[in-house]
Parts: structure tokens; C-alpha cells; sequence
């Protein structure tokens, strides 16, 4: 069990057990211990997602990013459990944000 434990552990073991992984490897040097951090590149609907884990105390934290640039809505459904939030509306407000960051980050970018 110890083994067992140690091996999963260390997160650069990752691809020979998740078949969605691509890339597993360390961000430091050291032991595997309390402040050691990974990098784990997963494969999810053809595209790499980059995942860095450390390892706090007794537990593993993540600090993930994920980005949809492609978002579309189905068919509207006729349910009492269907949400009556103005979710479109939500989606237009950050697209906008989104847009706004973009073109300040442009900005910024072309004066250097």
C-alpha cells in the first residue's frame, strides 16, 4: 500500500495510469512532499489542457484555467426545472468583458 501510494503521489506518473494524459512532469526539484507542484497536460475534445497541481498538507490543490470560445444554446425546454435565469443575457455581458480586456490588452501591447 505504501508504494502503491507513493506512486500515485507523484503526479509524473500520471499518463501511465490516466489514459487522458499527455504530459506529466514536475514544476520544482525535491522530493515528493508538501510544496511539490506538477504539470499535468490533458487531452479533453482535441485540444491540451494544461493543469498544475501542488501538493498542500494532506491534499492536492489545483489551479486550473479552462476557456470556452465556443458556446451555443440547444432547443429551449418547457420544464419546471429548466433555469429562468437571464443566462443569454449573462453570456452577451461576459463576451463583452472579454472583448474589453482583449482590445486593452492590445492597447497596452502596442505601446512597448
Amino acid at each position: 500500500p505504501a508504494d502503491a501510494l507513493a506512486y500515485l503521489a507523484d503526479f509524473t506518473s500520471a499518463a501511465t495510469w490516466d489514459p487522458g494524459v499527455i504530459e506529466a512532469r514536475r514544476l520544482d526539484d525535491g522530493p515528493v512532499a508538501v510544496g511539490a507542484r506538477f504539470l499535468i497536460v490533458s487531452r479533453a475534445n482535441g485540444r491540451d489542457v494544461p493543469l498544475e497541481y501542488e501538493i498542500v498538507g494532506k491534499k492536492v490543490t489545483a489551479k486550473n484555467v479552462i476557456t470556452v470560445d465556443q458556446f451555443t444554446f440547444g432547443e429551449q425546454v418547457n420544464s419546471p426545472e429548466a433555469t429562468h435565469l437571464p443566462v443569454g443575457l449573462a453570456i452577451a455581458i461576459l463576451k463583452e468583458l472579454d472583448q474589453a480586456r482583449s482590445d486593452a490588452e492590445a492597447r497596452v501591447g502596442s505601446k512597448q
